[in-house]
């Protein structure tokens, strides 16, 4: 998928009617069905990855070269090669980007943080890479943050996944990157506005930014590899999963809409932005009485599972925090706080937990 992470709220990534993350689907539009398996499972609208996924050239694995499985994390990043290339150019032409991806190079002080911050995972998370994750390619004018691919043998099985890292969407530490992101739902307000926090000020570097979306990106790569959302390489694709049942009735609808009728205008990098400012605390409220993880897992099933995935890693396993506050007049109020570690969220962990066993 791909993520758009913008640098502000005022300098946005070109816009579409998809969702913003993509490992090359239209998940939004793409994606119909009804999750509960004691209901009549509806086809879903044609999906866009049935052109790409085991189709073009950096998506079969006969054509990578199997010594990455020997490589270091280190040696796995790297400027994009023309396969890869193609692949975005391919998504940017099915969403309708006009960004075309070129290769770019980490200045050595931003690899070596990135390469630590890999090399710190937790070690079920870094063995989990590095069996499964080919490439971690560097670019530009990638037309969003991230992306992510799989590769499929000749029978149509994922065997592994790369990463695609746009590196200049990440000039700004961790927390303000974050933040302008989810500030893009809201409207400016000099009254009030809020901050996350994914990181201590002494964490708050833009790799740590890079690690936290990577993970993002990973999730996508362990839903398929670890079959825990449906094959991307369905013709029309269902949301028929342990997971997406949790919570969703359909791509489009969750079991908890009539108690959070914001959920589904949630949509990010809208111009103009969905709500007012002044919204936000009934929306995180609202949040608060589901079993959803951030307002970006609001997005569709397979973007609840990525999120669900890289705040399992973040919070469960990295002990760090995921907090959203709002500041107004009267002070700063906490709108979330790891709402991954809440028993209402115990079975979506559990179904993470299992990819690392």
């Amino acid at each position: 998928m791909r993520t758009m992470l913008a640098q502000s709220s005022m300098d946005l990534p070109r816009l579409t009617d998809v969702t913003c993350t993509r490992l090359g689907l239209c998940v939004v539009v793409a994606v119909l069905g009804v999750g509960f398996s004691n209901c009549r499972q509806e086809p879903g609208k044609p999906n866009p990855g049935a052109q790409v996924f085991g189709k073009i050239p950096a998506t079969l694995s006969r054509n990578w070269d199997k010594a990455w499985q020997t490589k270091s994390l280190a040696d796995r990043i790297r400027p994009i090669d023309a396969t890869g290339i193609a692949y975005v150019a391919k998504w940017n032409e099915l969403d309708g980007f006009e960004e075309k991806p070129e290769p770019a190079i980490l200045d050595s002080a931003r690899r070596s943080a990135l390469i630590k911050e890999l090399e710190t995972l937790p070690p079920p998370v870094r063995s989990y890479i590095e069996r499964n994750v080919a490439a971690i390619f560097t670019t530009r004018a990638l037309g969003g943050s991230a992306m992510a691919g799989l590769a499929y043998d000749d029978s149509g099985r994922p065997e592994f996944g790369f990463l695609i890292i746009d590196i200049d969407m990440f000039e700004k530490p961790a927390n303000e990157w974050i933040t302008a992101k989810e500030l893009t739902l809201f409207a400016p307000d000099a009254k009030q506005t809020f901050s996350i926090q994914i990181e201590d000020s002494a964490a708050n570097t833009s790799t740590a930014g890079m690690r936290f979306i990577l993970l993002h990106e990973l999730g996508h790569i362990a839903s398929q590899l670890n079959h825990t959302m449906p094959p991307f390489t369905e013709t029309n694709l269902s949301v028929d999963s342990d997971f997406a049942k949790l919570s969703w009735t359909s791509a489009e609808m969750t079991r908890f809409d009539s108690q959070f009728p914001e959920r589904s205008r949630i949509k990010f990098y809208r111009r103009p932005p969905p709500f007012q400012m002044n919204s936000a605390s009934a929306i995180y409220d609202h949040l608060g009485k589901t079993d959803i993880a951030t307002l970006y897992s609001c997005v569709d099933p397979h973007e609840d599972f990525a999120e669900t995935f890289v705040l399992y890693v973040h919070s469960v396993l990295m002990g760090k925090h995921y907090i959203v506050r709002l500041h107004d007049s009267a002070g700063e109020h906490v709108l979330a706080k790891d709402r991954i570690l809440l028993s209402a969220l115990a079975q979506k962990r559990k179904l993470v937990a299992e990819i690392f066993r």
